[in-house]
């Protein structure tokens, strides 16, 4: 037998059945990869939904263990300042604009500021005092190695521990205070008709993040703090933990000064009404009462400012006759 010669009559693949296969090949692939995408945004969107659930779960654990109190030390979205003792106006580490170009990293993500409409806010002693009640007596300033305003911190992770008390700057959502004393007005985002919110809700309520140093960790009730799957892979922003929309203080609705809000239906409670901004034709329409709050009622919040179960993407102020 000619071994040679059999080998020498086998047949290969064509160019143009090679170019085939890759044509094949590439139509496969264009057809899975998106699918591919929905897979992994849908993980993505139940990993988050999941933490929302599971960290207030945690928290509320933590609060039947420590008579109702919150966990304390938690993040102050601020920065400190040279003797770490409070935050000055001004120093807000939220975006002034969105990084589109993705050519340097944001201390916040955009989309956390434009949901909640992030304001800072001057803490009254009134308003202090209430916190501490809370159980929340210290609060950590945000102070990222990287963030042009960094000060050098004496704590090991790089966070400048802040007494709770008059003065101190936090972030509130919708509006806030320019000093102590002063009166709260709206944020230019959230002072007329038209404007839109991520979650009304949560207006007039300060925003605080669980980070390693938060009660809820060194007291074991997390391993961790948990981290948002959103921002894991991202080159916008350095904060990525989840956060407690704290209850609305009673102090705070006590500085209330000009609002665009009224007792629409006389309750003693200020109020205001928002409609769907994406189905206005429906007419689904909600109205919000400013009132104080509970310990209990507080909610979480991750970093790109979405909350648990929202099925409106943003409501818009609605005017329904009688003010807003």
């Amino acid at each position: 037998m000619n071994i040679l010669k059999t080998v020498s009559n086998k047949k290969g693949f064509t160019m143009l059945e090679l170019l085939w296969v890759l044509v094949i090949i590439g139509f496969l692939t264009a057809m899975i990869a998106p699918r591919l995408g929905g897979v992994s945004e849908k993980a993505e969107a139940k990993v988050n939904e999941a933490n929302l659930k599971d960290t207030k779960k945690c928290v509320e654990t933590f609060q039947q263990d420590f008579s109702g109190d919150l966990p304390d030390r938690l993040i102050n979205l601020m920065l400190a300042d040279d003797d770490g003792i409070a935050a000055v106006a001004g120093d807000c580490v939220k975006p002034d604009v969105e990084n589109l170009m993705n050519d340097r990293m944001e201390s916040v993500s955009n989309d956390f500021d434009i949901r909640c409409i992030l304001t800072e806010h001057v803490l009254s002693a009134d308003e202090a005092t209430e916190l501490w009640a809370m159980g929340i007596s210290e609060v950590l300033s945000w102070n990222h190695s990287k963030d042009p305003l960094y000060v050098p911190a004496t704590h090991v992770n790089r966070f400048d521990r802040v007494d709770v008390a008059a003065g101190v700057v936090v972030l509130m959502i919708g509006g806030g205070a320019a000093d102590a004393t002063a009166a709260i007005t709206p944020d230019p985002g959230f002072n007329a008709l038209g404007e839109d919110i991520g979650n009304p809700e949560w207006v007039y309520r300060i925003v605080a993040g669980i980070g390693q140093d938060c009660g809820m960790v060194t007291e074991y009730y997390i391993e961790a703090a948990p981290l948002c799957p959103a921002g894991l892979n991202n080159r916008q922003y350095y904060y990525n933990y989840y956060s407690i929309v704290l209850p609305r203080l009673a102090k705070t609705l006590d500085r209330f000064g000009s609002l665009p809000f009224d007792d629409d239906d006389g309750d003693s409670y200020l109020d205001f009404d928002v409609i769907d901004r994406d189905d206005t034709t429906s007419g689904q329409v909600k109205r919000v009462q400013l009132k104080d709050m509970t310990a209990s009622q507080f909610d979480i919040v991750n970093a790109t400012g979405h909350g648990r179960q929202e099925d409106v993407k943003f409501w818009r102020l609605y005017e329904d006759g009688d003010g807003l």
